[in-house]
């Protein structure tokens, strides 16, 4: 069994409610992708779910575990608080 140890994962609406509040350094493009301040387009596989077990198993990977992504837990000025983490 292969397991990747590094993985994140979020909800697509989530992700989209912290674009459309300018949360983490994110922002919705005119065409609606998520972009990321100084990283460009938001990695879809981390809220395209079945786009990520397809690559999974593309892969050869069997688990993922999962975690928030860590800079929405330390960004400056927004780090993670109450809302946050019942979001989460």
């Amino acid at each position: 069994m292969i397991v990747d140890v590094h993985a994140h994962v979020l909800s697509a609406d989530l992700l989209e409610r912290f674009a459309r509040d300018g949360a983490f350094g994110l922002h919705l493009s005119r065409d609606g992708e998520v972009l990321h301040r100084g990283y460009g387009v938001f990695d879809p596989d981390v809220y395209e779910h079945e786009r990520r077990f397809q690559r999974m198993a593309d892969i050869g990977v069997d688990l993922q575990l999962v975690s928030p992504i860590a800079n929405f837990t330390t960004w400056p000025g927004g780090a993670a608080d109450v809302e946050l983490a019942r979001a989460l």
